[in-house]
């Protein structure tokens, strides 16, 4: 793989390159390898644009297609503006400001995600299969989300996720049970909103979470 040469992986909102050897990416991804062959423009150009995909994304499948693993020191899911919050579900923060200010590249909720929605994409299973481990490990260790930032982090989780994945993709499913699951920690105007939004994600966490138990009179 080595000797071979390299060609260049780049986004469409960005003039960076990043390089990998041509015999590399072939073995890791065959779709993008397919297109660099023939008379295509991107095998004259050696350059291949990935679209809908962040330069910190490109940068993590080219680290796990020569280590067979990306970091994990990606910073925090928490974005600087928004405070620990107590159990209370309200809040005076403007939610939607704070989900719009998360670093998507600096978030592991949103790194792997979108690592995971590479992969799919792509067709490249090996990532998707890492990414979707790294991504449930982190809610694991997350639990219920018991600050404003973490929920708020999870809620623009469901929305990425739900908006870019098919919908017989297993991890929805998989989302749409930790959501019911943390449904009192997450209960807010942003996730009130999404679920308005996205009929899909409403339907599956309305049909996990458990009947009243008791009448209303």
């Amino acid at each position: 793989f080595l000797s071979s040469e390299t060609i260049a992986l780049r986004t469409e909102d960005s003039s960076c390159r990043y390089n990998i050897h041509e015999d590399l990416l072939r073995s890791k991804c065959q779709s993008i390898g397919a297109a660099l062959k023939g008379g295509f423009v991107e095998g004259q150009q050696r350059v291949y644009t990935c679209k809908d995909a962040s330069d910190g994304t490109l940068i993590r499948f080219i680290e796990w297609a020569y280590r067979g693993d990306y970091a994990e020191s990606v910073g925090t899911a928490e974005p600087k503006q928004a405070q620990p919050e107590e159990d209370g579900l309200e809040s005076s923060t403007d939610e939607t400001a704070i989900i719009d200010d998360i670093d998507d590249g600096n978030c592991p909720l949103l790194v792997h995600l979108a690592l995971y929605i590479f992969g799919d994409k792509y067709l490249v299973a090996d990532l998707k299969q890492i990414a979707l481990k790294k991504l449930r490990d982190c809610l694991k260790q997350m639990d219920m989300p018991k600050t404003l930032n973490n929920r708020l982090a999870v809620i623009k989780t469901l929305r990425v996720a739900f908006t870019n994945l098919p919908h017989t993709d297993p991890l929805l499913a998989w989302l749409a049970q930790y959501a019911a699951y943390a449904l009192h920690k997450l209960s807010c105007t942003a996730l009130y909103r999404l679920l308005g939004e996205l009929p899909d994600l409403a339907s599956r966490v309305i049909a996990r979470v458990a009947a009243a138990s008791q009448p209303p009179w």
